[in-house]
């Protein structure tokens, strides 16, 4: 699901794009400037993560309700929402900021290189992993938005967990990373965590209830996004090497993450549009033409009542949600780069719980109140604490990578060093004498 997608200094920016889990690489090279800006500031920006994701997550779910059967358009309008977003920024880089030479040479390593395109996945033009990636949430969220109205808020948002573990998986065995005891033992947690709060609420009738196959698809879905992540996690491990080889004509250590955003969402836009027969798999069309289909969603979309009672809302519901969904974004990079990735990073598993209240107390318009079961907020005081000690498990694993100490299920896995065998002898010898 991913839903988020900044006038940041080139030293300072992220690595990664905001959608779900993008922490995990833009903590690599994010400096902490925490320090440099007034406590008062720090705290507004880590409300403001907060807030819009909890918007984000509440407004989701009203536009999901109010454009009936074309919950797919949501993923269309959402997709070019990115585009123009992301296109302006880098444009305010570029002509306002007065980065237009670094920006270019980043832009060109990006899009050009089609000479080189058939030698590997990892060379130029890099726009090849970016279309990956684009496929990737394209896919997912186009299944996520399809399935949101038949899912409670709450439970959407445990299911959203589950990118984390494919993530993690697909990173084991496409980028041979590899993951402590703890970090297994959590993520083992983290997955019953989900599971105790999703399935007591399956079948059940009324606005807590939510149908078994579609939370099995946001859940499937969630795979699609992680792929997204790792290729473009390799894209800017691509350009990282990129500039460590050619430091002439490299402009910057890392990539922008405007540009990296820019051309995932110019190409997400039209595989999104090829995605129509998903909505047609999943029940939305209602065997209309899938021209006719799309039509008359953007007619719901406009509010005309003919196609659905509540289509009539669905414009201003929409627009609450695209303006979240954006707001959250730029509060996410904002926050990573003036309070640090690990302080956003909390702020971002506190939108879990925070969204469950919200959900569970709040009467919204279209969605009513989503009564949680006990079992439910036990999976969410479970689940929560689980991923910060998850972060902290993988830092703990990077250091011991940047010592070369990192092997799989460490310390189970942990083969003797020389400094171990060394001291075994020695100790041996003592005894001996």
């Amino acid at each position: 699901m991913g839903d988020v997608k900044n006038k940041l200094s080139e030293d300072d920016e992220p690595e990664e794009d905001s959608r779900d889990v993008l922490l995990d690489r833009s903590h690599k090279e994010q400096t902490d400037d925490g320090a440099k800006v007034p406590l008062w500031s720090q705290v507004l920006l880590v409300t403001m993560v907060i807030g819009f994701g909890c918007g984000n997550f509440v407004s989701r779910q009203m536009a999901a309700k109010t454009l009936e059967r074309f919950d797919y358009i949501l993923g269309l309008v959402s997709a070019f929402s990115y585009v123009v977003f992301y296109w302006l920024i880098l444009g305010g880089q570029i002509f306002i900021l007065g980065k237009k030479q670094e920006l270019k040479e980043q832009l060109r390593w990006a899009w050009c290189g089609w000479n080189e395109c058939c030698t590997g996945l990892v060379t130029r033009p890099i726009l090849k992993l970016f279309a990956i990636a684009a496929i990737g949430d394209a896919t997912g969220d186009v299944i996520g938005f399809i399935a949101t109205p038949h899912v409670s808020g709450p439970v959407h948002a445990l299911l959203a967990q589950c990118t984390t573990i494919f993530t993690a998986t697909l990173s084991y065995l496409l980028l041979e990373k590899r993951y402590s005891a703890w970090q297994i033992l959590i993520l083992a947690v983290v997955i019953l965590g989900a599971a105790s709060g999703v399935l007591p609420n399956l079948y059940q009738e009324g606005a807590n209830g939510s149908e078994p196959s579609m939370a099995f698809a946001i859940a499937f879905s969630c795979i699609f996004n992680a792929f997204a992540f790792i290729s473009k996690e390799l894209a800017f491990g691509s350009y990282k090497t990129y500039a460590k080889d050619h430091p002439e004509q490299a402009s910057a250590k890392t990539l922008n993450i405007f540009i990296a955003n820019s051309a995932e969402s110019t190409l997400q836009l039209p595989f999104t549009l090829m995605l129509v027969p998903l909505a047609q798999v999943m029940g939305q069309t209602e065997h209309d033409n899938l021209l006719i289909f799309i039509l008359e969603g953007f007619a719901c979309l406009r509010g005309d009542t003919e196609y659905g009672e509540k289509c009539g809302h669905a414009k201003y519901a929409t627009a609450f949600f695209i303006f979240c969904n954006l707001s959250w974004n730029i509060s996410i990079l904002l926050s990573i780069k003036w309070n640090g990735a690990l302080a956003t990073f909390v702020a971002l598993k506190a939108i879990l719980p925070c969204s469950a209240i919200l959900f569970a107390y709040v009467d919204w318009p279209w969605l009513g109140r989503t009564p949680l079961k006990p079992t439910t907020w036990i999976s969410l005081s479970v689940v929560v604490p689980c991923i910060l000690l998850y972060t902290w498990a993988a830092r703990r694993q990077e250091e011991r990578q940047a010592e070369g100490k990192a092997t799989c299920c460490y310390p189970l896995g942990r083969a003797d060093s020389e400094d171990d065998l060394d001291s075994v002898t020695s100790e041996y010898h003592t005894d001996d004498e």
